[in-house]
């Protein structure tokens, strides 16, 4: 560091002695990133190095060998640098920049292939998941393409004459019920056979989810299509989650534990990305197939709870 400054090149005394070659700080950040490249989600991750092959003037010396700059089972890239043109390219036509371009667009090809089933692997109700969360939507055993084409059936109803229904947005005890003004939990719709509740149902879930999923994909997860910056995971994500159960079309799940099992599966298959909820369902499902009623609803509740507010 002495040197350095003597020849007009100076850093931060208190980096240079975090960055010791052997200091203890740098030991554990590569250990913890060997492991986590062993780890199953960041398998066939393909990592470059890149090292300098100039000495810096006016002494013969590299500053980051080669050994110290690169990572094991990594590729190496040399490059006829020093230590302080490594990270500068020039104006026009530059062959490092080449080269380092080359090894960008590989990686990106290589990633188009391999990353989106990856992350499908780690989402729930993704058709490519893992054996851990498909053997935990099979444990809540939810009632899914019932209640999906009911739901589909009463909306498409309801959108042939596309007034119907519109009329409630415009009663008082639905507008104080909708926007949370009340204590009052629940919005009781009551009226004879036929008379259209089943459809009303359908209009109000779509209307409360639109613009969370499109009504073709409510029950299904998709993989991240844009940058991460523009919207979490690509979804127009709302503030609120809707949750349905139409009975008297799924016989076989018209019991207790399968209506609680439909909401906690339609929870978190709207906030697939969400590890803590997964965490927590896992959690109780671990080790068992079946959950008692009492503990299934307890869960339904912690997850509402950490979610926020849902329908």
């Amino acid at each position: 560091m002495i040197m350095g400054s003597w020849l007009g090149y100076s850093s931060n005394p208190d980096l240079v002695d975090l960055l010791e070659l052997n200091g203890s700080l740098l030991k554990d950040l590569r250990h913890q990133f060997n492991h986590l490249l062993k780890a199953e989600i960041m398998a066939n991750l393909q990592l470059y190095c890149y090292f300098e092959q100039e000495n810096m003037p006016p002494l013969p010396m590299e500053v980051v060998t080669e050994s110290s700059a690169c990572i094991e089972g990594a590729k190496r890239r040399g490059l006829p640098l020093n230590h302080k043109q490594l990270n500068k390219f020039k104006r026009g036509d530059d062959k490092n920049y080449n080269a380092v371009l080359a090894d960008i667009l590989e990686i990106v090809k290589t990633c188009a292939e391999i990353v989106p089933p990856r992350f499908e692997a780690w989402q729930y109700n993704a058709s490519r998941c893992n054996s851990l969360r498909e053997r935990l939507r099979r444990s809540l055993n939810p009632s899914r393409d019932p209640q999906k084409t009911q739901l589909k059936s009463r909306l498409a109803v309801q959108k042939a004459s596309s007034y119907t229904c519109q009329w409630i947005f415009k009663l008082p005890a639905f507008e104080t019920w909708s926007d949370w003004s009340t204590p009052q939990n629940v919005l009781w719709i009551n009226g004879k056979a036929g008379s259209g509740k089943s459809i009303m149902a359908a209009f109000l879930v779509h209307s409360f989810r639109q613009g969370v999923v499109d009504l073709q994909d409510e029950d299904e997860t998709t993989v991240c299509s844009v940058p991460l910056a523009s919207s979490p995971c690509g979804y127009k994500r709302s503030t609120l989650t809707v949750l349905h159960f139409f009975c008297g079309i799924d016989r076989t799940h018209e019991e207790p534990s399968s209506f609680i099992g439909t909401l906690l599966h339609q929870l978190l298959s709207q906030h697939s990305e969400n590890q803590r909820l997964m965490d927590m369902a896992q959690k109780v499902y671990r080790h068992k197939t079946e959950v008692e009623i009492s503990v299934m609803i307890k869960l339904l509740i912690d997850l509402i709870n950490l979610i926020g507010k849902v329908m």
